[in-house]
């Protein structure tokens, strides 16, 4: 007896601000040279696709992307590991194959390309939000995205994997040195993730949180932790924002020594609430954080795979896919309270 693949599948849409639906659409095919149908395995809810339901479009393609040649509506979910189900013409992963996706496209002609800073290509689109992403049963995506997994690596630890290569950016391009001493603002999934990064460099780390859970988490891995920025010395040689609110760029510039670093990467619509002469006067350093590369990201899923850092805990919530709205959506945009990372499984 033989048995057909199924035509439809469940995927979380985004058609427009405050219509996110779960709904039934026609499985993909692998069709093109390069590219790899993948069954999802995993897919994590990030705060941009939760701010592209509430506020956006906010960088969802609603117009025909340059590079995807895509748009809405679109399949959300940039943070997601799955098994290679099929592949296209002149591909070398084999069916069965499990991989983490990184999700960025880039034109890899331009000069940003040609640098290696691919995350700053003038063309660049991410699965997820530029085409379709891993909030689905299953997604074609590129080879060239797709990382192998060990088979021993846990699902619930490998979709950990872009998030965790935003943390291992923002550690490296804020210069974090063994020695050194770091504040992190924020303990949610990428707070977390950088502070783990962060102190694997060598670094003293402290995280401010406000929510104990969160703080507990981040203690459990061995971290010391404060209640707010201000409990925190002002002598810090760096320091990453991962908090994003109104003013956290400031506090945590304000943990840092004369001549300090403080990268940013939590994304707030408000000002920052510096002025030039709070980053001139004692000479300090300011930088921005955006996505991550394929080393980002490669680093990464060797970190995850060798268990050089511990991200047990960090996952809070798993949830079906099918009742991803009410029971993962929902609740992040109107309590996300204590909950670090929210996982969306296909069954």
């Amino acid at each position: 007896m033989t048995h057909d693949r199924p035509t439809m599948m469940t995927a979380v849409r985004w058609h427009a601000a405050g219509d996110v639906r779960a709904e039934r659409v026609p499985r993909p095919e692998t069709t093109g040279p390069g590219e790899l149908l993948i069954a999802v395995d995993a897919c994590g809810i990030c705060g941009t696709d939760i701010e592209e339901w509430r506020h956006g479009p906010i960088d969802i393609a609603v117009d025909r992307h340059p590079l995807t040649r895509r748009q809405a509506p679109l399949t959300l979910g940039h943070e997601f590991c799955g098994t290679v189900a099929s592949a296209g013409p002149g591909t070398t992963l084999r069916a069965g194959t499990r991989v983490a996706v990184e999700v960025n496209l880039s034109c890899g002609t331009c000069a940003r390309c040609a640098s290696g800073d691919t995350q700053l290509c003038p063309r660049l689109g991410s699965l997820g939000l530029h085409g379709d992403g891993g909030l689905a049963e299953a997604a074609v995506v590129p080879e060239s995205v797709c990382v192998p997994l060990p088979d021993d690596l846990p699902t619930l630890r490998a979709v950990l994997a872009e998030p965790l290569a935003v943390a291992v950016r923002a550690v490296r391009l804020a210069g974090v040195r063994a020695g050194e001493s770091v504040t992190v603002l924020g303990g949610g999934a990428i707070g977390q993730l950088a502070a783990r990064v962060a102190a694997h460099t060598g670094a003293a780390v402290r995280l401010a949180e406000p929510r104990p859970p969160r703080r507990r988490a981040a203690e459990r891995a061995g971290l010391r932790t404060a209640g707010t920025h201000t409990a925190l010395p002002d002598d810090a040689d760096a320091a990453i924002d991962c908090a994003g609110y109104p003013g956290s760029a400031a506090d945590a510039m304000a943990t840092t020594r004369p001549g300090g670093r403080t990268a940013l990467v939590g994304v707030s619509t408000g000002r920052l609430g510096l002025t030039a002469w709070d980053v001139i006067r004692r000479e300090r350093h300011l930088l921005g954080v955006l996505s991550h590369t394929m080393s980002d990201f490669t680093a990464a899923v060797h970190l995850l795979a060798t268990g050089a850092i511990d991200v047990s805990g960090l996952v809070t919530d798993v949830v079906p896919l099918s009742a991803a709205i009410d029971d993962a959506f929902v609740p992040l945009r109107d309590a996300p309270g204590d909950r670090i990372k929210t996982v969306i499984v296909p069954g």
